[in-house]
């Protein structure tokens, strides 16, 4: 586990809070992974705590990842308070009957949470593009050649094979060729088949 200053952490989990729009909600594991401490949610919490009621950080604006507003330990007031200033805020804080814990739905239809993938978008900056590459550079570099399969007779394909070649085969080779031509056709599909194969 990494060493984190307190005083810092506390300070950068502070600035992340403050950044948090109104009416809007995120988690403790969030505030830690924007902070650069993924592994350090319940330092987030930690912090939380050490607010005074009276303070610029919007505290009521972090909850459990679950959504579940946290319990204090002082009989629910502080949970209370919590959703008060977030109902205050718009937010609708859900309070199932039977159960103690206060909780806002973090689903996105929702509306309420806020889970920027980096700091920078969370501060609102313009994420870096990467540079753009001069289109008209290396334009004389053709892309790798693709064998074309094209369902045509073997003798347009062997006049495709000549010309790349530039006319270089012996007469030999073009007898060959040629042969072989007839031998194709005169077995039929399959053997233009297994002539395709042998390319």
């Amino acid at each position: 586990m990494a060493h984190v200053e307190a005083a810092e952490f506390h300070a950068t989990v502070y600035d992340i809070c403050r950044l948090i729009p109104h009416g809007r909600v995120t988690s403790y594991g969030h505030i830690a992974r924007l902070a650069g401490y993924p592994a350090h949610s319940r330092m987030v919490g930690a912090a939380m705590r050490l607010l005074g009621p009276s303070n610029a950080v919007p505290w009521q604006r972090v909850l459990s990842s679950s959504g579940a507003i946290s319990p204090r330990g002082d009989d629910g007031g502080g949970a209370r308070a919590q959703a008060e200033r977030l109902r205050g805020e718009g937010v609708e804080v859900i309070e199932p009957p039977g159960i103690s814990a206060y909780r806002v739905s973090l689903a996105p239809a929702a509306g309420y949470a806020w889970f920027p993938a980096t700091l920078a978008e969370a501060r609102g900056e313009a994420p870096e593009e990467p540079a753009a590459e001069d289109e008209d550079e290396d334009e004389d570099e053709a892309a790798p050649a693709v064998k074309e399969e094209h369902p045509e007779p073997d003798g347009a394909v062997q006049v495709k094979e000549e010309e790349k070649d530039g006319g270089q085969r012996s007469g030999q080779q073009r007898a060959t060729a040629g042969v072989k031509r007839e031998q194709e056709e005169q077995g039929g599909r399959s053997g233009l088949r297994r002539s395709a194969r042998r390319r």
